[in-house]
C-alpha cells in the first residue's frame, strides 16, 4: 500500500470536480461475494487496484466501442465518453464512482438532444447501455447512473475516501489521454 500524499487538498479537488459540469454520475459496482463464479469479481480480492482499474478501462472502451462504433479510438475526442473515476472500499465491496458527459452516438444525422424530454431519452439510452456493458464484464456487477443535479454535492461525495492509500492512486480519468 502506498503512504504517497495528495497533490491536492480535498476542497481544491472538490471544487476542480465540481467545475467541469459532468452530466452523469455512475456507480459501478463488483460485489464480489454475490455470486462465487464470477473469476473477475473474485479476482479482486487478490488484485486490488490493479483489478479494478483494468474492469474500469475495459467497461470505457467497450462502451465507447458500442455507442460510437468499432474505430472509437480514432475518432474526434468530444464525441467519446469523459470523466473522472474514483474508487472506494478496496478492502470490501470495491466499487468506482464515475462523474462523466456521456459519448455521442454515431449516428451523423442524429441531433444533439435540447429538450428536457429528448436528454431523458439520452440518459436512459446511455443507461441502458453503460448497465449491460458492465454486467458483460462483471456477473456480480450493478451499476446506479443518474443525472447530475448538484454538481458540488456529487464532488463531495465521490472525493470522500480519496486520500486513503491505494484510493488516491485509483483516481482515473476517462477519455482523450494526451501524449
Amino acid at each position: 500500500m502506498s503512504t504517497s500524499s495528495p497533490l491536492l487538498p480535498r476542497k481544491a479537488l472538490i471544487e476542480w470536480i465540481s467545475s467541469l459540469k459532468y452530466t452523469t454520475f455512475v456507480t459501478l459496482t463488483f460485489n464480489p461475494n454475490k455470486y462465487p463464479k464470477d473469476s473477475r469479481s473474485m479476482s479482486l480480492l487478490s488484485g486490488g487496484i490493479k483489478t479494478a482499474t483494468k474492469s474500469l478501462m475495459d467497461w470505457d472502451a467497450q462502451l465507447n466501442r458500442q455507442v460510437i462504433g468499432p474505430k472509437w479510438l480514432t475518432k474526434r475526442s468530444h464525441r467519446r465518453l469523459v470523466g473522472k473515476a474514483f474508487v472506494e472500499n478496496l478492502d470490501t465491496n470495491v466499487h468506482w464512482h464515475i462523474v462523466c458527459t456521456p459519448p455521442i452516438p454515431r449516428q451523423p444525422d442524429r441531433p444533439i438532444p435540447s429538450s428536457a424530454a429528448e436528454e431523458l431519452m439520452a440518459h436512459e439510452e446511455f443507461s441502458q447501455i453503460a448497465h449491460a456493458t458492465w454486467l458483460n464484464l462483471c456477473y456480480n456487477g450493478d451499476t446506479e447512473i443518474v443525472p447530475i443535479s448538484d454538481h458540488r454535492g456529487i464532488a463531495e461525495y465521490i472525493t470522500k475516501q480519496c486520500y486513503r492509500g491505494e484510493n488516491y492512486e485509483g483516481f482515473v480519468p476517462l477519455g482523450p489521454r494526451l501524449s
